[in-house]
């Protein structure tokens, strides 16, 4: 009577593929790889083991990367991975230069060309600058990326490292480091300059890092207006605004400090802007261009002040490794929501 080890291992690996995408079922290592010798040697031989991993602290992911190097590259095909270096995963001090250091060896070290999507999660004293991750190695399969707490550039002396990435979340950002807050867009075009969906998550106390964005605002408005639009689409990619000109929505998801006296007037007048141009773009059946969420505390998007503690840290976190998870499997979580959260 044939049994499953009796299939060609092409057809093996392919199933066992599959079934790894899906860590909220189990990792593969915990599960098909302890049936039986075959079926562990023919998971590691192949890197299967390695294809969807997620990363939690300092620790995990030195050990991770000591594994690594006692591989073949064959072995270190690295589809999907989420990092996490957090004040409630490390018990021990670490710094910004220490996190982005294993971060850029994990990078270097695992087979770059096979990486689609990438999700890390810093986060450290608040009152450090904005950690800035320096690519130093192509990622050119990369069409997926969610940097919370931090933000990634490419080397300026090359092309972009990450010439296919399409969708970008930078979330949980108190500023923009200053040698990229007073030209924002210029970062999008080192980093992604073929980009199609954008969110931005962040509390500012300067108004003047959000200029883009409004300018954008009044690109889509002028693309709107626009009688010769509705016959090509393909206007809005076209429209006089500083990001990629691939561009089509962005998503601005803005907390502001209560000292800032200007910000709420302001902030509302933008999302009232956007609201219109949401409605005016699913009129046409078209994707809305942009979109301002303004949350409050309770809701994932959320960004509390410097100065108190993170109530909501644990549940963002959980909500961060479960859009990592939906996407793994093909499933594309919402990018903003008015879901209160508890805790």
């Amino acid at each position: 009577m044939a049994t499953i080890s009796s299939l060609p291992n092409e057809l093996l690996i392919a199933i066992f593929t599959y079934f790894a995408a899906d860590i909220g079922a189990g990792r593969v290592t915990t599960t098909l790889s302890l049936v039986c010798k075959f079926f562990h040697g023919l998971i590691q031989s192949h890197g299967i083991d390695v294809l969807y991993t997620l990363l939690r602290g300092m620790g995990s992911m030195h050990k991770f990367l000591r594994f690594l190097r006692n591989r073949d590259v064959a072995q270190r095909r690295v589809y999907s991975l989420l990092l996490v270096v957090a004040r409630n995963v490390d018990n021990n001090p670490v710094s910004n230069v220490a996190v982005l250091s294993i971060i850029q060896s994990i990078l270097s070290t695992i087979d770059p060309s096979s990486l689609h999507t990438l999700f890390i999660r810093v986060s450290l004293p608040s009152n450090d600058e904005t950690p800035v991750l320096q690519f130093s190695v192509p990622l050119p399969s990369l069409t997926d990326l969610h940097l919370s707490g931090l933000v990634a550039i490419s080397h300026s002396a090359h092309a972009p490292h990450t010439p296919n990435l399409t969708r970008l979340q930078l979330s949980r950002l108190y500023e923009l480091p200053k040698e990229h807050g007073d030209d924002f867009p210029r970062l999008i075009h080192n980093l992604a300059p073929n980009l199609t969906r954008l969110k931005l998550t962040i509390r500012t106390s300067q108004l003047t890092e959000l200029r883009p964005v409004t300018e954008f605002l009044l690109a889509v408005k002028s693309y709107l207006a626009d009688p010769e639009a509705r016959r090509d689409p393909a206007r809005i990619r076209r429209a006089a605004h500083a990001f990629p000109n691939s561009l089509e929505q962005i998503v601005a998801c803005l907390v502001y400090d209560r000292n800032q006296a200007l910000a709420a007037p302001y902030l509302s007048r933008l999302k009232k802007a956007s609201d219109a141009i949401a409605e005016a773009s699913l009129l046409r059946g078209e994707i809305e261009a942009l979109v301002v969420v303004l949350p409050q505390d309770g809701q994932q998007d959320y960004v509390p002040p410097r100065s108190e503690v993170d109530r909501g840290e644990v549940v963002y976190l959980e909500g961060f490794v479960r859009s990592w998870m939906a996407l793994n499997v093909g499933q594309q979580e919402p990018w903003y929501t008015a879901e209160l959260t508890q805790y």
